[in-house]
């Protein structure tokens, strides 16, 4: 048993968010461990909340991350800001980032005979490695579409052990509530994002509270960072609608409060959105660009996603966009009759939706969450077939629960033979084969995971026996 447990977790309000499950089930499992948590400073008020914590230690990231300060001196080196930190030592340090910072403040908090599980550095001090899971899931990177896994699972099933129930995430004083000005039903508006190829047009925004309050009388709440008020003064020179701008005025607690209050958030994949749903409120989420439903759709039961599917997405944060016409998909008279249907709990008429864009729900057991497609064109369900393969390979092969068999799987002929095919190319001990894209991150993983001839082959012929008895009742190979 570890008496003293770190975790570090230095990205995004979004990325902290779904560290909290994780949080959960560390301290379900190590009760008698004292747990402490490595995040931004400017994440601390919001850390401190996470039920379970011990400790929270602040690391000023976006100081070292500045080349000069306002009075145009420069940073110190980053040794002067782990030098202080090194003077505690941990026998269990999980890095759940990969990058050379957070690498490098796992190496000096890890006692010499500690164990270090997630990212970290290589042999050679230089070569960042990750423990099998992490590189299991980095597989999926040039496939993203077959990636069938949660961030938040992802950072669950880092390690064994069993998992606590998903709620209350977050310690949050409601005798303290935010209390607004009318007894009308609260929903909130996300409008910005952290990139911005994830951003909703603001003039959506003006339109669907048009809409919403037209059918439902609502009050909105616009929510945001400071960096957002550009956003929120276009919301109030264009919107005739009742609402209240809270752009850039909240600190973390208070934003928590807010999203408590509402009935429906409403935005595209950013931390707010997530925080909502570890608050255990409803949302409806508008995912494109780097966006992607099945890897960053909000934790747990019944939340909404309209997915954007396009040839060239999901893409990256970086880089350019010419035209975002994956931006253009998404519009407010499609988004207006689900959201109504969201805050009124009534049925309403969905209007048709073109071929580029699927509406997911959440489904969760508490163990995992998973999207299910509700509307959309069928495309792609042969998709869906290989996302639940790789989740069944993840429970044979890792700590992932145990996935039962599809009770129906459809026409898998091809699946099966380049399952055959493969097999019959191992057992002549023939390593050079290659099959169709779908198994292509199982192959990547294990050659990046095994050194010699004999273990590659042995556990390529592991997995796909596995597949294979996965599909051979449901499949038809003709």
């Amino acid at each position: 048993m570890r008496d003293r447990i770190l975790v570090i977790q230095l990205a995004r309000l979004g990325d902290l968010v779904q560290t909290v499950p994780f949080l959960k089930d560390l301290r379900h499992n190590y009760q008698d461990s004292r747990i402490a948590l490595l995040c931004q400073k400017k994440l601390v008020p919001l850390a401190r909340m996470i039920e379970g914590l011990d400790e929270v230690i602040p690391f000023p990231l976006d100081d070292f991350l500045s080349s000069s300060d306002d009075r145009g001196g420069t940073i110190p080196h980053l040794w002067d800001f782990l030098r202080p930190l090194f003077q505690q030592k941990y026998p269990m340090v999980l890095n759940l980032n990969y990058s050379l910072i957070s690498a490098l403040a796992a190496e000096g908090l890890c006692e010499p005979q500690g164990e270090i599980i997630g990212n970290f550095l290589g042999a050679d001090g230089r070569v960042l490695k990750r423990s099998s899971w992490f590189n299991f899931i980095g597989s999926f990177s040039s496939r993203r579409r077959l990636n069938p896994f949660n961030l938040v699972d992802v950072f669950r099933y880092l390690i064994p052990g069993e998992r606590n129930d998903l709620y209350p995430m977050l310690r949050l004083d409601n005798e303290n509530s935010w209390h607004r000005r009318s007894d009308k039903p609260l929903v909130v508006f996300l409008l910005g994002a952290g990139a911005k190829k994830r951003q909703w047009p603001v003039f959506n925004f003006v339109k669907l509270a048009k809409l919403l309050q037209k059918k439902t009388g609502v009050i909105i709440a616009l929510v945001g960072s400071k960096k957002d008020r550009a956003l929120s003064r276009i919301f109030a020179r264009r919107s005739t609608a009742d609402f209240v701008d809270l752009v850039g005025k909240l600190d973390l607690v208070e934003l928590c409060r807010v999203l408590k209050e509402a009935c429906l958030v409403i935005g595209s994949d950013t931390g707010p959105l997530h925080l909502a749903a570890a608050l255990n409120t409803r949302t409806l989420g508008l995912y494109f660009g780097p966006a992607w439903v099945h890897e960053t759709g909000p934790y747990g039961e019944g939340h909404t996603v309209f997915q954007v599917d396009v040839p060239c997405g999901p893409c990256l944060d970086r880089g350019i966009c010419k035209e975002y016409l994956c931006r253009k998909v998404i519009t407010p008279d499609l988004v207006a009759p689900k959201a109504i249907e969201l805050i009124t709990g009534e049925k309403t008429e969905d209007p048709p939706i073109p071929d580029s864009l699927h509406l997911y729900v959440s489904q969760s057991d508490g163990k995992t969450t998973r999207y299910i497609k509700k509307r959309g064109n069928k495309a792609e369900s042969d998709t869906q077939v290989v996302r639940n393969i790789y989740r069944y390979l993840a429970s044979r092969f890792f700590h992932f629960p145990d996935q039962e068999k599809q009770a129906s799987l459809g026409n898998t002929g091809g699946l099966v033979k380049d399952i055959t095919y493969a097999l019959y190319c191992l057992n002549h001990d023939y390593l050079g084969f290659s099959v169709g894209p779908f198994f292509e991150p199982w192959i990547r993983f294990v050659y990046s995971y095994r050194d010699t001839r004999e273990e590659i082959r042995g556990m390529l012929t592991a997995g796909f026996d596995s597949v294979f008895e996965y599909l051979k009742d449901s499949a038809n190979p003709f």
